[in-house]
């Protein structure tokens, strides 16, 4: 009787142990191949990217410090913190209506800017081919995707990043910028502004658990929530209507 009930109570801390060495300690049990690229966003920063058919992961190291991650067959989308152990979770659907910060902070381009190219060359990106697209006004280079990710992946990127994809991943986009800004009122000179650039690009291996969302982290009530660390977001509680995602600024009357 007492060793059955033992028994009972050490279930779970059991299959604790073993969960949380199975994401953690142990070696996984197979690996898959993934694109890995170290890119510069003009507003989220340096991010560490990995592309697969399993799925995509982003770990921003610029100014939010926040991973995202999805994965088949589903391809919901977390994104979480582990300073604060927070996290929220979204269908794909989902994401991609409401997506990461509102237009204030970051402005949605054309997902695709072929129709403006006048020049279309093929390059080599590290050791991948890639595409160029050039015209008086901007210079765009990407990576098609096919060979190496699924199509929610490219979802998953656009959504994030806001910038032209061609249906594959903006590798390089620089444009010039004319006419005045909405937001300062300032005219623009049309000098060039780079929106995002590519640091390298890797075939690697990767276990498939790195696109598993952690488990244990508080839900927290939305994005912004988990984007701001517990200390900037007691500071900037009046920045919420700028992470609103899913509201476009207003116009000015």
């Amino acid at each position: 009787m007492l060793s059955s009930i033992l028994s009972k109570a050490l279930i779970p801390t059991v299959l604790a142990i073993f969960c949380f060495s199975n994401s953690i300690g142990a070696e996984p049990s197979h690996q898959v191949p993934v694109l890995k690229l170290k890119q510069t966003h003009y507003y989220w920063g340096e991010s560490e990217v990995y592309l697969s058919m399993q799925g995509i992961r982003i770990d921003n190291r610029g100014r939010m410090h926040f991973s995202l991650v999805a994965a088949a067959p589903k391809w919901d989308v977390t994104i979480y913190r582990t300073d604060d152990k927070t996290c929220v979770h979204e269908t794909l659907d989902q994401f991609k209506a409401t997506g990461v910060v509102s237009e204030f902070l970051v402005k949605k381009h054309d997902r695709t800017i072929e129709s403006q190219a006048k020049e279309k060359t093929d390059i080599k990106v590290g050791k991948l081919s890639g595409r160029r697209f050039t015209n008086a006004r901007v210079l765009f280079e990407y990576i098609p995707l096919a060979k190496y990710a699924a199509p929610q992946v490219e979802d998953v990127i656009y959504t994030v990043y806001k910038l032209p994809t061609n249906g594959g991943i903006p590798t390089k986009y620089l444009k010039r910028l004319h006419g005045t800004d909405w937001l300062s009122g300032f005219q623009r000179d049309g000098s060039a502004k780079t929106f995002i650039t590519t640091q390298s690009v890797d075939l690697t291996k990767i276990s498939p658990d790195l696109f598993i969302p952690p488990t244990g982290y508080r839900v927290a009530k939305s994005v912004q929530e988990v984007l701001l660390s517990k200390d900037n977001r007691d500071a900037s509680g009046d920045l919420d209507v700028f992470f609103e995602s899913n509201k476009a600024p207003k116009k000015s009357q």
